[in-house]
Order: C-alpha cells, then structure tokens, then sequence
C-alpha cells in the first residue's frame, strides 16, 4: 500500500528563457504563481514509491531467477552422475 502525506507547497515558473545550468529568473522576468502544488507533489510522492516497489520486485525477481536456475543445475548434475553410474552399472553386469 503506498504512503502518501498531504504537503502543503506553492510551485513559481518564470517566463522567459533558460539556460543550461541556470535555475533562477533573471532580474526583472516576470514570475507566475502556479497556487498549491500539493497534488503534483503527492504524485512524485507516489511515483517514487512505484518505482522503489518496482525495483524491489525486479531484484526479488532477479534472487529467485539465480536460485532457480542453481537448483535445476544441481538437478541436471545429479541426474548426470546418475546416468553415468546406471551406464557403468550395465556395461559390468553385461561383460559378466
């Protein structure tokens, strides 16, 4: 379940052009309110926690992918080891 808090914030952009690097107005640009922000900011809240959650399933995902894929080499070796010692076991009982 996501956690989500009500913030209280006031978002301003400025009007005019900008330049890499640079995240201020410069003197005399006009500024906009753009009133409360509080619903964007719950939803980079949410979106952040999506993406941690994701992430968290991907690597869960990523453990279980590695421990299966032992299993099923240990498998395949023992199967392996079991093969060899019926084949030796036959090819002695048919020289006798």
């Amino acid at each position: 379940m996501l956690n989500v808090q009500e913030k209280e914030t006031t978002s301003w952009t400025y009007l005019g052009e900008t330049r890499p690097g640079i995240g201020q107005p410069s003197k005399g640009e006009p500024r906009v309110d753009l009133g409360d922000n509080s619903i964007l900011e719950n939803l980079r809240d949410m979106q952040g926690q999506v993406l941690m959650q994701t992430n968290t399933l991907h690597h869960n995902l990523e453990e279980t992918r590695v421990i299966v894929n032992f299993a099923f080499k240990q498998q395949r070796r023992e199967f392996q080891e079991w093969m060899d010692y019926q084949t030796q076991s036959m090819r002695a009982n048919k020289k006798k």
